[in-house]
């Protein structure tokens, strides 16, 4: 999964706030788009920030909260529309480049997430988001050692980042490196112990290196942490008959299935 950054931009411009007497000023609308998406009224904040941008089109904050606010419908193609209309406004606008190639992940357009994530970054270097982002769409384009340099550019500016240390074991397996896979969930779970994708990434490697016991012992961390994950339930149904208990295979496998398990078996 992608990193999401929470929060809207905020606005402080004093001269959007002058209108007539009586009349709801352009900050007004940004504000109460900014409160009805705090309260999970993503298409009523969609209609006030439309508000805002009607008194003002040249508000590249209000076309960005509004890509946010789709992008929390679900209407991921609109949210990419609206944050290009913030960075024709502002090309030098970061969180709008970052957004913007989210959105385009979810979407699975990995060539244009990358430019955005790349735009991004040359805004801000240090962007550790930006880099984790990125690295996660090279590894959806199966571009192994780009995802590993990205994911290592994180490491360098956020060691303590859970999720890029998980990624990164991501990779590692996807290029049959077990062994280093299994290194990485590790310094993923020294970070984040209460990770269950973490720790079912990490029972899938013992796995791969026949270390069926240690994987039972991981996915059980995995379904204490998250009873309904599914996945970790499958796998430790997969672990169970590799060593002989049937019971406890079938039990997971019924389980999984349970929970709607849907991966291959």
């Amino acid at each position: 999964m992608v990193s999401i950054r929470s929060g809207l931009i905020l606005l402080s411009l004093a001269v959007l706030c002058m209108a007539a007497f009586g009349q709801t000023t352009v900050n007004d609308w940004f504000k109460e788009g900014n409160t009805l998406y705090s309260l999970g009224k993503y298409n009523d904040s969609v209609k006030a920030f439309d508000a805002a941008i009607k008194l003002y089109p040249q508000l590249a904050e209000a076309w960005n909260n509004k890509g946010i606010a789709l992008s929390a419908e679900g209407q991921k193609d609109e949210a990419v529309k609206s944050y290009a209309e913030a960075l024709k406004i502002n090309p030098q606008y970061e969180e709008a480049w970052y957004n913007q190639g989210n959105a385009l992940l979810d979407l699975g357009r990995y060539d244009e997430a990358v430019r955005a994530y790349n735009e991004a970054i040359k805004v801000n270097p240090k962007d550790s988001d930006a880099w984790l982002s990125k690295g996660f769409a090279l590894y959806r384009q199966g571009k192994d050692n780009d995802a590993l340099e990205a994911f290592n550019k994180t490491i360098e500016l956020n060691p303590k980042s859970a999720k890029a240390w998980n990624d990164e074991g991501l990779v590692f397996d996807h290029m049959g490196k077990s062994d280093e896979a299994l290194q990485a969930y590790n310094m993923s779970l020294e970070i984040d112990p209460k990770s269950a994708e973490a720790w079912v990434n990490k029972g899938n490697s013992l796995t791969a290196l026949f270390e069926f016991n240690d994987a039972i012992n991981a996915y059980n961390n995995a379904t204490d942490i998250d009873s309904n994950n599914a996945v970790a339930w499958h796998n430790k149904g997969v672990a169970y008959k590799w060593v002989g208990r049937t019971a406890k295979s079938d039990a997971a496998f019924a389980k999984a299935n349970e929970l709607g398990y849907q991966g291959p078996s």
